[in-house]
């Protein structure tokens, strides 16, 4: 195990000038699959450079029309034009994006292309790394960590930092909370002033209130003193990368990253 881990903020064409302004290593998801599987840059600023490319579909590819050689060539490519470390193949779950990755991933590996892909796709890919997301809701985030070591060599682990904030109706009978936005959970603070706890287990904060009715709440949530931990964790299980989203964390991504090494 090691106490070490790579970083990319995930960018996009929406949040790219200021994520480009943190300085931090990006995930360039600027790509997007084609006609036939053709690479689609999608304002893809010029001083791209570094990082890792990443490539998404959005739903409406004809898989059965992708040739995977092609992709392969064209990713080839364009990793050698701007310098990219790797690729992240961010497709949905369906049976031709599955297919498509278990043809793809070899001709990657045999270029020695590092690449990444979600858990939902894992099954698809002997040699590429697997991005499992952070957010748990009960039991333990370090147990969690320890379960994916079971199923897939530490060294191919990556972990997808996402931002929990989930409002629970109490008594909950379920999993799933209401998640609330930036904004929700600002004006929330804001009313309500609670007494913040951390949960070790969670790897997160939480506190309860009550709402004008007289129901009792379970707001769990992330900050960057917490989201700092769970790189922490995941590191010290030997995990190869962590992917934050710009969208979920804006600025405050660069002071996750710091906290986590300290």
């Amino acid at each position: 195990m090691g106490d070490s881990i790579r970083s990319f903020l995930v960018t996009t064409a929406e949040d790219q000038k200021h994520a480009a302004a943190l300085h931090m290593p990006s995930c360039y998801l600027f790509y997007r699959l084609g006609e036939g599987g053709a690479l689609q840059r999608q304002g893809l600023p010029a001083s791209a450079r570094g990082g890792v490319m990443g490539v998404f579909d959005d739903g409406g590819t004809c898989w059965e029309h992708v040739d995977p050689a092609r992709l392969a060539r064209d990713i080839a490519g364009e990793c050698v034009r701007r310098s990219y470390g790797g690729v992240l193949l961010d497709f949905q779950g369906s049976a031709g994006a599955l297919e498509t990755v278990r043809r793809v991933s070899p001709l990657l590996a045999a270029r020695r292309i590092v690449h990444f892909v979600p858990l939902g796709l894992s099954q698809a890919s002997e040699h590429g790394k697997v991005i499992v997301p952070s957010d748990i809701s009960g039991g333990s985030f370090s147990d969690m960590l320890r379960r994916y070591t079971v199923r897939f060599p530490p060294e191919r682990l990556c972990l997808e930092l996402v931002r929990v904030c989930s409002d629970f109706s109490m008594p909950s009978y379920t999993a799933e909370g209401r998640a609330l936005s930036a904004g929700e959970f600002r004006e929330l603070l804001g009313q309500r002033r609670p007494q913040s706890y951390f949960s070790a287990e969670l790897c997160a904060k939480y506190f309860t209130y009550q709402d004008g009715g007289g129901q009792v709440h379970f707001l769990l949530y992330d900050d960057p003193s917490t989201a700092a931990q769970k790189i922490r964790a995941a590191a010290a299980q030997g995990y190869f990368a962590v992917f934050l989203l710009y969208r979920d964390w804006g600025a405050a991504a660069a002071d996750i990253l710091a906290g986590s090494k300290e």
